[in-house]
């Protein structure tokens, strides 16, 4: 799909995923427009914090820790060229996704 912008691109994302009054759990800080557009879609966000301490990658043990209620889905964007550590982070992540949706 191609759109005229990334606001553009996260509000379809947001509408195609998400039902008016879901919760979606998304990076802090992250794309300055998520509030607006989360407002526009009727969805509420929760936020997770990412660390300049640690490369600006999200805390996978805090995320797996949150009550599974905490939200419908999880917006993680990648922060860092692909390498060894990111493919095993993105690899656990799977794991989170798939043990968080019974599979």
């Amino acid at each position: 799909m191609l759109t005229a912008s990334t606001s553009e691109a996260y509000g379809f994302l947001m509408r195609l995923l998400a039902d008016p009054g879901d919760r979606l759990l998304v990076p802090t800080p992250s794309y300055p427009l998520f509030d607006q557009l989360a407002r526009l879609e009727a969805v509420s966000l929760v936020p997770y914090t990412l660390s300049a301490d640690d490369g600006w990658r999200p805390d996978l043990d805090a995320i797996s820790a949150a009550p599974k209620t905490a939200a419908r889905w999880w917006w993680f964007t990648p922060t860092t060229r692909p390498g060894p550590s990111s493919l095993r982070r993105r690899a656990r992540l799977a794991e989170l996704c798939r043990a968080r949706a019974g599979r």
